[in-house]
C-alpha cells in the first residue's frame, strides 16, 4: 500500500487527486506521518527506510535504531539520471529559453546602452519573466530571479524589492542576472553578468578569469566513477592564479521539469560529497567572483553528462558487452544545454588561450544555430543574437 502524507494545499491543482487515486495512492494529512511511523517502528521485524541527512529531526527521532535503514532514497539516483525523453525535454526548454533571453537582453541593452535610460532591478525581474512567459509550455520561474546591480551582485542570493537597497542599472555598473524557467518539458537556470559601459580593468580581469573557469569545467573529459569535487579545481584555477576565489560550490544537480536544485551530485570543494557523476545527469557550471560593496560576477551554464564515445551512450542490445577504452574505463564529457551568448567585448584577450577562444567561438556558433530559427528576421532580438555570436576578434591583445 502506498500512502502519501501531504498538506492538502499541495493537491489543489487540477487532476492531482485523480492521478493519485488512479495510481492507487492513499492520501493522508501530513501531521499523521510521525505517529504512523512511530507505531510502525514498535512492531517487531518492521523496518523504516529513511535518509536522515535529508529528513527532519521530528521524524527521524521516533525511529528506533533496531528498525532504521538510514540510506539514500532509492528514487534519488533515478531522478538524477534523466531518460531519453526527459533529456530531450531539457534540451527543448533551453532552446526556447535562449530565444526568450535574446528578446530580453536585446531590450535591456537598447534601454541602457543606446537610449541611456536606467532600469531598476525590479523591472529587470519583471521583464525577463515576461519574455519567458511568451514561450510555449512556460509555467513559472524556476526560482526567484536574482538581478543585482553593482554591489548587489555580490550578494549571492539577492532578490530585488522596492526600497532603499534596490539599484538602477546604468552604463557605469554591471548587473548579475541569475534566472530560470519551469516549462512543461524542462527546467532552466542561467547566470550572465552584463556591463553596457566601460568596466574597470579589475572587473574585466576577474570576468575573464571566471569565464576561463567555466570553460575549464566544460572542457573536461573524465573517467566514470569520478566524484564531482574532483572537477571543482578546474573552475578555480585561473582565479587561484591571481589570488582570487569564490565561496560557493561550482555546480548543483538540476531536475527535469522538477527542482532547480536537485541532488545527490554536484561540483563542489566539499570532498565529503562522494556521489559520482553519471551519464544522464544534469549539472550547473557556475564559477564566480565577488567583491563586497563593489560587484559580483557569475557565468552559469547547465550541462548534460554523456559518454565521450557515442556508441557508449546506446543501451547494449542482446547481451552485448559495453566497449571499454584501452585503460579499461569509459570516459564522460559535458554537453551544453544553455544557449545564451556570453558578453565578450571586454574580455582580456591576453589571458585567453587559443583553446579558450576556440571554445567560445564554437559555443556561440552553436547558440546561433539553435536559437536563430526561433527569432523573426530583422527583429532587435535577431540583430542582437547575430552580433553577440560573432567570432572573437583575435587581433585584440
Amino acid at each position: 500500500e502506498a500512502i502519501l502524507y501531504c498538506d492538502s494545499v499541495k493537491l489543489e491543482a487540477p487532476g492531482v487527486k485523480e492521478h493519485l487515486s488512479e495510481a492507487g495512492v492513499t492520501v493522508r494529512p501530513y501531521d499523521q506521518v510521525i505517529p504512523t511511523v512511530e507505531t510502525h517502528g514498535e512492531i517487531k521485524g518492521n523496518k523504516v527506510w529513511i535518509d536522515k541527512s535529508r529528513a527532519n529531526y521530528a521524524l527521524s527521532r521516533v525511529i528506533p535504531d533496531r528498525c532504521l535503514l538510514d540510506s539514500q532514497n532509492a528514487i534519488t539516483p533515478m531522478k538524477a539520471c534523466k531518460n531519453a525523453n526527459e533529456m530531450e525535454g531539457m534540451r527543448q526548454a533551453h532552446i526556447v529559453d535562449g530565444a526568450a533571453m535574446a528578446h530580453f537582453i536585446s531590450w535591456l541593452e537598447d534601454e541602457v546602452a543606446v537610449k541611456g535610460n536606467t532600469v531598476s532591478e525590479v523591472e529587470v525581474d519583471l521583464k525577463v519573466t515576461a519574455c519567458r512567459a511568451k514561450q510555449p509550455g512556460f509555467l513559472e520561474v524556476s526560482f526567484p530571479t536574482i538581478a543585482g546591480v553593482g554591489s548587489n551582485g555580490a550578494i549571492t542570493h539577492y532578490t530585488a524589492e522596492e526600497g532603499d537597497l534596490m539599484k538602477y542599472l546604468d552604463k557605469e555598473n554591471p548587473i548579475l542576472i541569475d534566472s530560470g524557467g519551469q516549462y512543461t518539458y524542462g527546467t532552466t537556470d542561467v547566470t550572465r553578468t552584463w556591463h553596457f559601459g566601460k568596466p574597470t580593468d579589475v572587473f574585466a580581469d576577474a570576468y575573464t578569469r571566471v569565464l576561463k573557469g567555466n570553460i575549464g569545467v566544460d572542457s573536461m573529459i573524465f573517467p566514470e566513477n569520478t566524484p564531482g569535487f574532483v572537477l571543482d579545481v578546474f573552475a578555480r584555477k585561473a582565479l587561484w592564479a591571481a589570488g582570487m576565489d569564490y565561496g560557493h560550490g561550482t555546480g548543483h544537480g538540476v531536475g527535469a521539469a522538477l527542482n532547480v536544485h536537485e541532488g545527490p551530485h554536484g561540483i563542489t570543494p566539499r570532498w565529503t560529497n562522494l556521489e559520482v557523476l553519471k551519464k544522464g545527469m544534469v549539472v550547473s557550471n557556475e564559477p564566480g567572483y565577488y567583491v563586497d560593496g563593489s560587484f559580483g560576477i557569475r557565468i552559469e551554464n547547465l550541462l548534460e553528462i554523456s559518454y565521450v564515445k557515442e556508441e557508449d551512450n546506446m543501451e547494449p542490445q542482446n547481451g552485448e558487452q559495453d566497449a571499454k577504452s584501452p585503460s579499461g574505463k569509459k570516459f564522460l564529457k559535458f554537453k551544453n544545454l544553455t544557449l545564451i551568448p556570453i558578453q565578450k567585448n571586454f574580455i582580456k584577450m591576453s589571458l585567453m588561450t587559443k583553446e579558450d577562444m576556440d571554445w567560445l567561438d564554437a559555443y556561440h556558433a552553436l547558440v546561433l544555430e539553435k536559437i536563430k530559427p526561433l527569432l523573426e528576421e530583422g527583429s532587435p532580438a535577431m540583430a542582437w543574437l547575430e552580433k553577440s555570436c560573432e567570432p572573437l576578434d583575435r587581433s585584440i591583445s
